[in-house]
């Protein structure tokens, strides 16, 4: 029950506390995620594009 009072309590009162702090949302923030999610596609791509390293077994094995 504490439990649930401690995050009840401290859920509700979160929103009044970062209006009274005057806290606002970062403009930037959308384009930060967007370019970081674009670098990061691209380097999986790259990694996916490049040869898979040797394994030491011929071709043939895995042949289905």
């Amino acid at each position: 029950m504490v439990i649930f009072c401690t995050l009840v309590l401290q859920g509700l009162s979160l929103g009044p506390l970062i209006h009274w702090l005057g806290i606002r949302p970062d403009p930037l923030a959308g384009r930060e995620e967007v370019h970081v999610r674009v670098q990061l596609a691209e380097r999986i791509l790259e990694y996916l594009d490049r040869p898979p390293p040797p394994t030491g077994y011929p071709p043939t094995c895995f042949n289905a």
